[in-house]
């Protein structure tokens, strides 16, 4: 795929060329089955079965309406039975198969009458982990600004596979004084996915922009740079718009995005800190991500390109 380059004077790139499906169908179809399983684990997978069960069995009887001796209905139905529950049973084990891979390890690293120990510290390390997706979903994480690269890239850019798009309100010079460890980040996403299609929209004010412009000539011209050279399209939407959007999408008036399509957005709440950003996460379903989602395209649809250096 060739990268994405955008000069002053080009049109926007169409949504489409953007906003497609995420690849990996079999990945999606796992991962649907997964947020139908997690609600009711036994039920959903003892449902199942029983389907499959009823629809071999239906299955049988017409193509053999001859009704089968005792012993042989019971080895028939046996195995009809184990395979039925085989099978929901397979598509989880498929579907958390990194994960599982992960505890194993842990679990076999070490002898094995330490195996239950381990596995009991598994299961606390997972449920505080629940409880720190709650939080980052709800009241999020206060991080400075020497740790939010770092964060973002081993949560985000490290493990997604979607289309990233990002709404940033930092003026040029300032982005890379802060974020040059999560510009690497990025080009490591683009390398490892192969996705030369991502998207930054500038929110600053306009004015702010052309004075850093002036000020600092050569890191603006580096940030245009970088974005060329790693098929990042850059674009521009004066601040005033960008709030007044965030403001329609109820998004409380924040206007600094990260989103990786299909998968998770993260919020960066300044809130007047200049030190420190809160970190809020919401994935594909969730309320915020859909408000995200809008509030970006709508940026996009009204996007300029940043002029060149």
């Amino acid at each position: 795929m060739p990268a994405a380059r955008l000069e002053p004077g080009q049109p926007v790139p169409p949504l489409a060329d953007i906003y497609g499906e995420p690849p990996g169908r079999i990945d999606r179809a796992l991962n649907r089955w997964i947020t139908i399983v997690r609600g009711h684990i036994v039920g959903v997978h003892l449902a199942t079965a029983l389907i499959i069960t009823g629809g071999v069995n239906l299955v049988l009887l017409v193509a053999h309406p001859r009704w089968p001796q005792a012993l042989e209905t019971i080895g028939t139905e046996s195995l009809i039975v184990l395979v039925s529950l085989a099978f929901p049973v397979s598509l989880t084990l498929a579907a958390l198969r990194g994960e599982l891979r992960a505890i194993l390890a842990l679990v076999a690293d070490g002898p094995a009458p330490a195996a239950p120990v381990l596995l009991r510290f598994v299961g606390e390390e997972l449920w505080e982990l629940q409880e720190i997706v709650g939080d980052l979903k709800t009241q999020g994480v206060l991080l400075d600004q020497t740790g939010i690269s770092e964060w973002v890239r081993r949560r985000c850019f490290v493990v997604t596979r979607g289309r990233y798009l990002a709404s940033d309100s930092c003026i040029p010079s300032l982005f890379l004084d802060r974020y040059r460890e999560l510009m690497a980040a990025h080009a490591e996403y683009v390398d490892r996915t192969g996705l030369t299609d991502s998207v930054r929209i500038n929110v600053a004010a306009i004015s702010e922009i052309e004075q850093d412009r002036q000020e600092r000539p050569a890191e603006y011209k580096e940030y245009l740079r970088w974005h060329r050279e790693h098929g990042v399209v850059l674009l521009h939407v004066d601040k005033a718009t960008a709030i007044r959007l965030a403001s329609k999408h109820r998004l409380a008036q924040v206007i600094d995005w990260s989103l990786w399509l299909g998968e998770v957005a993260l919020s960066w709440d300044y809130g007047g800190d200049a030190d420190g950003v809160r970190m809020r996460v919401c994935f594909i379903g969730d309320h915020n991500y859909r408000r995200c989602y809008s509030f970006l395209r709508e940026l996009l649809q009204r996007a300029q390109p940043l002029d060149g250096d």
